[in-house]
């Protein structure tokens, strides 16, 4: 949640359904999951654009990296609506 607690995501929808409008808790969930959830008093509403940007980090050995790390990284870099072919 944006207060930083930790828990389950089920834990953290009860929260943000339990608490009051001016409470101003929130969370991020991927749309595919968003849409399975039937929570009541929660709503989902997508981000417009230009959207959420989160950044993040990959540590691997610098020698002798794991395997698929050169498609994980062309994924990576991959831009919306760009189709990667995976064949490559």
């Amino acid at each position: 949640m944006g207060s930083g607690s930790q828990g389950s995501l089920d834990d953290t929808l009860t929260a943000i359904g339990a608490a009051g409008p001016s409470d101003g808790l929130w969370t991020v969930v991927y749309a595919s999951h968003a849409r399975r959830l039937s929570t009541p008093r929660v709503a989902f509403l997508p981000f417009r654009n230009p959207g959420m940007e989160l950044t993040t980090f990959l540590a691997v050995r610098r020698t002798n990296p794991p395997a698929g790390l050169d498609l994980l990284l062309r994924a990576c870099a991959a831009t919306d609506g760009e189709r990667l072919d995976l064949d490559r």
